[in-house]
């Protein structure tokens, strides 16, 4: 709580300074948090104010952390928690035309699921939370989750959630490059495929046959999320498949 006074004192003597009308938001969750998979949220995860239109409906965030639909949605502020399993006491000050905004819909609290993810010992672990770059942005949106359908404004109140987010997540969505296949080496029962064109929002696996006309999607293997730099490395177990394509999803 000192924090959080600490905070508001600082923002009355922004208010003060601004010489405008202000609209204050305090939010807090109690934990714990989960991601759409149901593991729990990870320090520096980011949380989504956003501010839906009257009479409209949340449509999601893109994978690069944009509004789908700019017009009726539009997200305010973006802010990484400092602790693990929820959101930390923030309190947000909006003047000017997003004050004027804010009286015109609701405000939605949802989070965020930014983590990139690599291959350790034959399994996917999480690799980093990406968070909030340089910019206070962010750059991978794997998916988005409810953590509050309607948070207070116009005061400082701190809303609070209990329990666990459910996992019917908004799932963001962006244009999918088509990956490419830069080289195939062949070592005994082992296939190791270089693919390029990747994005970390997306899985990706080999659908691998005999012959190019007969490949077999039952060999399709969702279990390599792409990366920032487009690089990527598939593994392969299996002889009898020569004949590979990168599918996506």
């Amino acid at each position: 709580m000192k924090k959080l006074s600490l905070l508001v004192a600082s923002i009355a003597m922004a208010v003060f300074a601004f010489g405008a009308p202000a609209t204050l938001v305090s939010f807090s969750s109690e934990g714990p948090d989960c991601y759409a998979d149901g593991t729990e949220v990870l320090k520096g995860e980011v949380y989504a104010l956003v501010w839906i239109a009257d009479g409209a409906k949340f449509a999601g965030i893109k994978a690069d952390g944009t509004e789908v639909d700019s017009v009726n949605n539009k997200i305010l502020a973006f802010h990484a928690t400092d602790v693990k399993g929820r959101c930390d006491d923030i309190l947000f000050i909006f003047t000017g035309a997003n004050a004027d905004l804010i009286s015109t819909g609701t405000l939605s609290v949802y989070l965020l699921d930014t983590r990139t993810f690599k291959a350790e010992e034959g399994e996917v672990v999480v690799a980093e939370v990406k968070g909030l770059n340089a910019d206070d942005k962010v750059d991978v949106v794997n998916t988005v989750t409810s953590v509050a359908d309607e948070v207070a404004k116009g005061g400082v109140t701190t809303v609070a959630k209990s329990g666990a987010v459910t996992s019917d997540a908004a799932v963001a969505t962006a244009e999918k490059p088509q990956p490419v296949v830069s080289s195939i080496k062949v070592s005994n029962s082992h296939v190791t495929v270089k693919v390029t064109n990747t994005l970390p929002y997306f899985m990706y696996g080999i659908s691998a046959g005999e012959t190019p006309a007969e490949l077999d999607p039952n060999a399709i293997n969702f279990k390599t999320r792409g990366t920032l730099d487009g690089n990527l490395t598939i593994e392969v177990d299996d002889p009898k498949y020569r004949f590979f394509k990168v599918i996506s999803k």
